[in-house]
């Protein structure tokens, strides 16, 4: 091959390699306490560790309070599959911080027992 043959060739992979960073979404999780949370702004993604208490189930939303060492916080789940979840469980949960009611919760995006 030629040297603009395999000039063209890299410049194309690197086209595409930067057009797939920009598409792609690299998601950013903070990861905080739950006293941090009413620093934050609306929206913000977090991650939190905690201790699981308070569960409520529906085939549509699961909420529960979330522990840590410094505060507790309401976490909510829509459309939950399959998680099994008991009070005093550690657990992972990265979300995005809401407002419900005037009460700051948690949008779960995904939780992971530790």
């Amino acid at each position: 091959m030629k040297d603009k043959h395999i000039f063209l060739i890299a410049l194309i992979f690197s086209i595409i390699g930067l057009l797939l960073l920009l598409i792609i979404p690299i998601e950013d999780f903070k990861e905080i306490t739950i006293k941090e949370i009413n620093s934050l702004p609306l929206e913000s993604k977090i991650k939190i560790q905690g201790l699981v208490n308070n569960i409520y189930k529906t085939n549509k939303v699961f909420t529960f309070n979330l522990t840590d060492q410094t505060s507790t916080t309401k976490v909510v789940l829509f459309n939950p599959k399959s998680l099994n979840l008991n009070n005093n469980d550690k657990i992972e949960v990265k979300g995005i911080v809401k407002t419900y009611k005037n009460s700051i919760e948690i949008h779960a995006k995904s939780i992971k027992k530790l």
